[in-house]
């Protein structure tokens, strides 16, 4: 068969096999079998030809799982510092003893539930872990004060479990309530997010459950009580009946701050009005001065794509030989790692258009080894600008949901030669626009139809017919199918096309 496509790593020419993973599979699982396969397909190759892996999402998601794993342990030890800080080491190891809990008894539910542990589910565990501690907090601190005026370990636990269940559930529930409606968040971007609230819910729910049932029975056997100073206790004695007057610390700070926004009327009404301004004043200010809203925030990328269009006829050498020209311009600029080039074939799902004739699957080095992406695309941009014959657009991969272009202008007329005559004129406006960068254009490419008129009386006199002249020309084009035949190692029964050679 005549080459369809050509393949390139860093220039070098390259056999190519694009691996995609199904839905719902684990692509850590995945590519460490695609790599143990390749290594013992290739075992017994000679020296010279080298097997690399380019763009292998597999080493992204580890490294991200890794960053979440850290920062959930980095979370865990802060709040455990603090916690330890303010109850003292036993306490604050009962309270501890919450976090790793929750995240079990969540985590169970969510495999429960049929779902995958991903980069949702582990963002939503750090937003839980300064939440999940709060009810645990609170029992442990109430028992601990009991003991110090004298209660038994197992009475002052059982009191604070019973004493603290409906404001620990109330305050629980009423942070489920805040996440429960994205529960119903539609579309794609719903089932994306879904994750978020499920994980909140099942793992602040667990944390009902250590805070009401397993923190009170691990403290009625190794709890103890904290020695309180005279000063101490006599804040303590304030705050449950006493004079809020003489309570001192952070806690009298607040109480006379609270004493003055609940003073007679009309003190209340204003606070209520002043409150009401200030969250519908911050609203409106960040509407008028704030920087937007974005879905997805905007990181440094450590791959992207190179577009090269071009419109006409061509064959793929000379689709080929224009791209190289591409290449060999890209593989120049710094901080890339690797270049991955394929001429001919398109995409799978076929969303770029018509006209690109080659694309360059760029990898980066490491974000901390090389300037920001922005910077390098710019860089390609510039460098293959004056390449003639071809445009090449620098595209970051999108992140979350496809969203296409910006902008999308789409023109529509019943007569062809006035709609390409429109076009031509808005790409030649758009070209010097500034700002305006990696434009499509959806027009189908150029062909040429060849149409070939038989000389009946001339063919009958060689006793030739139309069929017979046809099949002379696929002999110097594509070749006539003579048979098939299926070999041994193939489960498909291959053609047999004869064919004139190029000469």
């Amino acid at each position: 068969k005549d080459r369809t496509s050509f393949a390139r790593l860093n220039g070098q020419p390259a056999v190519a096999l694009e691996i995609t993973k199904r839905s719902g599979t684990n692509i850590i699982e995945n590519n460490l079998a695609v790599r143990q396969m390749i290594a013992q397909f290739t075992a017994g190759w000679p020296e010279n030809v080298q097997v690399t892996f380019s763009q292998d999402k597999m080493t992204f998601t580890q490294t991200m799982l890794s960053e979440l794993q850290n920062n959930i342990v980095s979370a865990v030890l802060l709040v455990m510092i603090v916690v330890v800080g303010a109850l003292g080491l036993r306490s604050g190891l009962l309270v501890g003893v919450a976090i790793p809990g929750s995240f079990l008894l969540g985590i169970l539910i969510i495999s429960m539930l049929g779902l995958t542990m991903n980069m949702v589910v582990m963002f939503s565990l750090i937003l839980a872990v300064g939440m999940l501690v709060d009810g645990a907090i609170v029992v442990t601190e109430f028992a601990d004060r009991r003991m110090a005026e004298g209660a038994s370990r197992m009475s002052a636990y059982g009191e604070a479990s019973k004493r603290m269940a409906w404001p620990i559930i109330a305050s629980t529930a009423t942070t489920l309530a805040a996440f429960a409606p994205l529960l119903f968040w539609p579309g794609i971007v719903g089932e994306f997010m879904a994750f978020l609230p499920i994980t909140l819910i099942a793992t602040l729910t667990a944390s009902l459950l250590m805070a009401l049932i397993f923190v009170p029975t691990l403290g009625a056997y190794f709890g103890k009580a904290s020695s309180l100073s005279p000063k101490t206790a006599a804040r303590y004695h304030a705050m449950e009946g006493g004079d809020i007057d003489k309570i001192g610390g952070i806690v009298g700070l607040y109480v006379k701050v609270l004493k003055f926004f609940v003073k007679p009327a009309p003190m209340p009404l204003i606070t209520a009005i002043g409150s009401v301004v200030l969250l519908v004043g911050a609203a409106m200010l960040y509407a008028q001065h704030g920087t937007g809203v974005i879905f997805f925030p905007n990181v440094d990328p450590d791959n992207a794509r190179v577009l090269v269009h071009a419109r006409g006829n061509m064959s793929v050498e000379e689709r080929d030989s224009l791209v190289r020209n591409v290449e060999d311009r890209v593989l120049l600029v710094d901080g890339i790692r690797t270049v991955y080039t394929r001429t001919g074939a398109r995409d799978q799902g076929g969303s770029d258009p018509a006209d690109v004739i080659g694309t360059m699957y760029v990898e980066f080095f490491d974000w901390h080894e090389r300037r920001p992406a922005s910077e390098i695309l710019t860089q390609i941009r510039e460098d293959t600008a004056n390449i003639p014959g071809v445009r090449v657009e620098a595209r970051e991969p999108e992140e979350g949901p496809p969203t296409g272009k910006a902008l999308r202008l789409e023109l529509a007329s019943p007569d062809p030669e006035a709609l390409n005559l429109a076009v031509e004129r808005i790409n030649a406006a758009i070209q010097n626009l500034p700002g305006l960068i990696d434009y499509d254009d959806s027009r189908p490419i150029p062909g040429i139809e060849w149409r070939l008129s038989v000389d009946r009386n001339q063919a009958g006199r060689f006793g030739a017919d139309v069929v017979s002249v046809g099949n002379v020309v696929k002999l110097v084009t594509n070749g006539i199918k003579v048979g098939d035949y299926r070999p041994d190692d193939a489960d498909e029964e291959v053609d047999i096309v004869v064919r004139f050679p190029e000469s």
